[in-house]
């Protein structure tokens, strides 16, 4: 069987849908100046440079869509897949924290999707224990903790605040000249919504919604290499980078046709893609892809 991704032309990722509830809710533009700001703060040597950055970064959709499609293709709710929170105290290197501080994060998500409250806390305490040991505790206030305990049953006000506490952690970071950082916490919760679906079409199948999502992410992963690639200034993402080109390069062999794909953002926030071609993938290819992401994940949680 192979996996066709629709046309792109109107496909619109959910990172955008939930950044832009992050710029409406403070009543003004301030959020979109704040993000602004923080780009241009990236030691990028032009303004050409630090736009297409800009561009890359919203281009990488946000974990939560990935695991939204998870629950609507029928799945239930594991715990198992999940990162254990006894782990965080092992991460004792700036890399190994950003990283997991992005897959706790999307772990984060899918405990609140589920509506699985308890965890959604467990989980919200390992990130902003992570945060506080990578000295961006501002992101995770105790304003911030206490909004999170009040909305623990109401799932749209629970993702909006888990979505506006990254946002300001990532903002933070490029203004304090850490984008490396900024970076290895985005791959994370990519990475862990790759994982997440992957572990998904080991146990259900192929054949659905979740198997194209999947490969629709080789679109991502290019912007995703990208955004590394940008900050990657003292070679502290080396190993990132080699790990994100190994699953490149699935892709590759799969004989799909990774065309260019242009990339748009309009004054509401949404994004699309435009002018690239149809994907295809085989199941053995497939599952060369969900065999690398496992051990690509695995290297990273320990």
């Amino acid at each position: 069987m192979s996996y066709r991704i629709k046309n792109l032309s109107t496909w619109t990722f959910a990172v955008l849908m939930t950044v832009s509830l992050s710029f409406s809710s403070c009543g003004d533009s301030s959020a979109d100046s704040a993000l602004t700001q923080a780009y241009a703060s990236a030691d990028e040597k032009t303004e050409e440079q630090a736009s297409r950055v800009k561009k890359i970064f919203y281009a990488i959709p946000a974990p939560i869509e990935m695991v939204s499609l998870i629950q609507e293709v029928g799945s239930r709710y594991d715990y198992s897949l999940l990162n254990k929170v006894e782990k965080r105290s092992q991460y004792n290197t700036a890399k190994s924290k950003a990283i997991n501080l992005g897959i706790y994060g999307a772990d984060l998500s899918y405990t609140s999707v589920f509506d699985q409250n308890q965890e959604s806390i467990l989980y919200m305490s390992c990130a902003k224990q992570l945060a506080d040991e990578l000295g961006v505790s501002s992101a995770f206030s105790d304003e911030t903790m206490a909004r999170i305990e009040e909305n623990l049953d109401n799932r749209d006000s629970l993702l909006h605040i888990i979505t506006q506490t990254f946002y300001e952690l990532d903002a933070y970071l490029k203004e304090n000249d850490r984008s490396n950082i900024s970076a290895q916490v985005i791959t994370g919760g990519w990475l862990e919504g790759l994982y997440l679906a992957s572990k998904m079409v080991q146990k259900f199948g192929k054949g659905n919604e979740l198997s194209t999502r999947m490969v629709d992410q080789q679109y991502a992963l290019k912007d995703l290499i990208a955004l590394n690639e940008a900050y990657n200034k003292d070679g502290s993402l080396d190993e990132v980078l080699v790990d994100l080109r190994s699953l490149e390069a699935i892709y590759n062999e799969a004989g799909n046709d990774t065309g260019s794909v242009d990339t748009q953002v309009d004054k509401n926030g949404k994004v699309t893609l435009g002018g690239g071609p149809s994907a295809v993938m085989s199941d053995s290819s497939l599952d060369r892809l969900i065999a690398k992401t496992i051990e690509i994940r695995q290297k990273y949680v320990m």
